[in-house]
């Protein structure tokens, strides 16, 4: 019998090679007066905003974009500050994760005041926010369609997850054009992350069968795309497929959990400010070393929607793993060490990772210690 489970999906989902342009039309349908523009700095520096402000002609709108890599709480305050004093009653989350989960949370503020604290730490209960539109610039977080944001508390240096349908967007225009003038190491980065999206999501304990089928088939989108999009950032086909893959797999993760690898790379995150993307590309493999024998039969899955196929279940789940460290290294991505981890490290990550709320969701019992030599052995082979 299949366990009972539900499926909420609160966001509209626009998708297609040029479908920013239907944002104006978008917000018109919702009434939009006041738009405030979450982003980060580096779009700006890139002129990849000039093409969002084409469609917001005739529009009252601003641009906050001073969104750190890893949200911080004060980032969010900031923001927070400015929409309230802007009177914005529609938020534009445009770029990667970090400006997406940012935008979550503030919109969160701008509608019914408090302190980010409050709601990372679960004392204040999330009522109302305001509206929001996402448009992800990356094919990696899939940030655009989940109900949870990650936020860095800058004292405790521990990422906190908020939740709740509420401050899923209204309306996600996913435009692979947004991801063409994505540098390869960013390609790279975020395409992994997906990766790990999909696979954790396939495989976390709370999974259900949607979340298990948009995983699987994320996979194969990411697993046939994403050396063609580091290698020509010009290939709209690859493109199109990283970007479908992302989403997927955030459909999948955002029903299910993530799991161990996450529970890694948010302490990597939230200790040195490290590239998520690049956090779970280093550590996926090796979790999966450690996870095979309780996910065998998933695994082999895995590798057969990556276009393996071996003798038995456990060979070609191996295979599959040794085929994601392969991808890796063809498009550039270093080990643990390009990290600068200190090792002396390794304790206090491995006692952050345990901490984390989606170590239970891991598809084989995982603790501190067996935390701590998945680092060391990802650090000893990089």
């Amino acid at each position: 019998m299949i366990t009972p489970f539900n499926f909420t999906l609160p966001t509209k989902i626009i998708y297609g090679v040029g479908m920013l342009k239907v944002l104006p039309e978008e917000l018109k349908k919702m009434k939009a007066k006041k738009i405030m523009v979450v982003t980060d700095s580096k779009l700006v520096a890139l002129k990849l905003t000039d093409k969002l402000e084409e469609w917001l002609e005739g529009f009252d709108y601003i641009i906050f974009d001073e969104i750190e890599q890893n949200p911080k709480d004060y980032n969010i305050t900031k923001a927070a500050d400015k929409a309230v004093e802007f009177g914005a009653d529609t938020l534009i989350a445009f770029g990667g994760g970090s400006p997406i989960d940012a935008a979550k949370v503030v919109a969160i503020l701008a509608a019914q005041g408090g302190t980010v604290r409050e709601y990372m730490h679960k004392e204040r209960a999330i009522e109302k926010a305001i509206q929001l539109i996402t448009i992800p610039t990356t094919a990696g977080t899939g940030s655009e369609v989940t109900f949870s944001s990650v936020i860095t508390d800058s004292k405790e240096k521990f990422k906190y997850t908020v939740k709740s349908p509420l401050i899923a967007s209204k309306v996600a225009i996913i435009d692979p054009m947004m991801t063409l003038t994505v540098p390869p190491s960013i390609t790279a980065a975020t395409g992994m992350d997906a990766l790990t999206h999909a696979i954790e999501g396939y495989t976390a304990l709370c999974t259900e069968p949607l979340a298990e089928a948009m995983g699987l088939w994320a996979v194969k989108y990411i697993a046939e795309s994403i050396e063609k999009a580091v290698m020509d950032g010009s290939d709209i086909e690859a493109r199109d497929k990283m970007m479908m893959g992302s989403l997927m797999a955030g459909l999948s993760f955002s029903h299910s959990d993530v799991a161990a690898v996450h529970c890694m790379a948010e302490a990597l995150g939230s200790l040195y400010d490290a590239p998520h993307g690049v956090c779970n590309a280093v550590l996926l493999p090796y979790v999966m070393e450690y996870n095979v024998t309780a996910s065998e039969k998933k695994y082999a899955e895995i590798a057969h929607y990556m276009g393996l196929y071996g003798p038995n279940d456990l060979m070609t789940a191996s295979e599959g793993i040794e085929n994601i460290k392969i991808i890796s290294r063809r498009i550039g991505l270093q080990g643990l060490k390009s990290l600068n981890i200190k090792t002396e490290d390794f304790e206090i990550l491995s006692e952050m990772s345990e901490k984390n709320g989606s170590n239970f969701s891991n598809p084989k019992e995982i603790n501190r210690q067996d935390y701590l030599k998945i680092f060391k052995r990802a650090y000893a082979d990089s």
